[in-house]
C-alpha cells in the first residue's frame, strides 16, 4: 500500500518540529511565518495552521504584537519534563512489564553491548528504547503523554550536549534495565529507571544552568 501523501500543514508541522528538537530554532529565538514560508516554499496558511498545533503542545509561543517565539528552557520546565518521566515510566515498567516483547528486548541488549564494545558513543537509541517500554502499556493516555514528554526530553538532551556526555553511562543503565526485565524482575527495573530518570535530570539541569 502506498504511504500517504503529507499535507502541506503535516509538512509545516514536522519540518518546525525538527528544528525546535534539533535546537536549530533555538529556545527562546523568534521565529515568523515568512522565513518559515521562504525555507518551505509554501502560503503561510499551512505555516499557520502548524504553528497553532506547535503552540498547543508548549514548543512555542504566539505572542500578539512581537511575534513567535520559541518556547524557553527553563528548570521550571526540566523539572516538570523529568518529574513526569518519573511518575510515570517506572510505574509502566512495574505493571505493563510482562508485556514487553522478550525478542525486542533482546535486540535492544544486543545493540546495546555491541555498539557499547565499539565505542560507537555517537549511537543513540535511548528514545527508541523508552518508546518502546511505554508502548507496552497499551494505555493510550499513557503514551501521548510520554510521546509529548519525549519530544521536550530531546530538546533537552540535544541543547544541553547530554546526547554526548551521557551516553556511555546510558547504555550501561539501559542495559541493567534490560537484563532485570528478561529476568522477569519488574521491581528492580523500575528502580533502575527511576535512578536513570534521576541522573539524566541532574545532568540535564547542570550541562544548561552550570556557569
Amino acid at each position: 500500500m502506498a504511504a500517504k501523501k503529507q499535507t502541506l500543514k503535516e509538512i509545516a508541522y514536522n519540518f518546525i518540529k525538527e528544528k525546535i528538537i534539533a535546537c536549530e530554532y533555538a529556545p527562546n529565538a523568534f521565529i515568523n511565518e515568512e522565513m518559515i514560508s521562504n525555507e518551505l516554499n509554501v502560503s503561510r496558511t499551512p505555516i499557520r495552521e502548524a504553528l497553532m498545533r506547535l503552540e498547543q503542545e508548549q514548543l512555542i509561543n504566539i505572542l500578539a504584537k512581537k511575534g513567535i517565539m520559541v518556547c524557553p528552557l527553563t528548570p521550571d520546565l526540566i523539572t516538570s519534563i523529568f518529574e513526569t518521566r518519573l511518575l510515570l515510566e517506572p510505574y509502566i515498567i512495574e505493571h505493563y512489564g510482562m508485556y514487553l516483547d522478550k525478542n525486542k528486548l533482546l535486540e535492544f541488549k544486543e545493540l546495546y553491548e555491541g555498539e557499547y564494545r565499539k565505542g560507537k558513543k555517537e549511537f543513540y537509541i535511548d528514545d527508541d528504547f523508552h518508546s518502546f517500554l511505554y508502548h507496552c502499556s497499551k494505555n493510550a493516555y499513557l503514551i501521548r503523554t510520554l510521546e509529548n514528554t519525549s519530544v521536550h526530553n530531546q530538546r533537552i538532551r540535544v541543547y544541553s550536549g547530554i546526547k554526548v556526555f551521557r551516553v556511555p553511562f546510558t547504555y550501561d543503565e539501559h542495559l541493567n534495565i534490560i537484563k532485570a526485565l528478561l529476568d522477569k524482575n519488574y521491581k528492580l527495573a523500575a528502580d533502575m529507571m527511576r535512578d536513570h530518570i534521576i541522573k539524566s535530570r541532574k545532568n540535564s539541569l547542570e550541562k544548561i544552568f552550570s556557569s
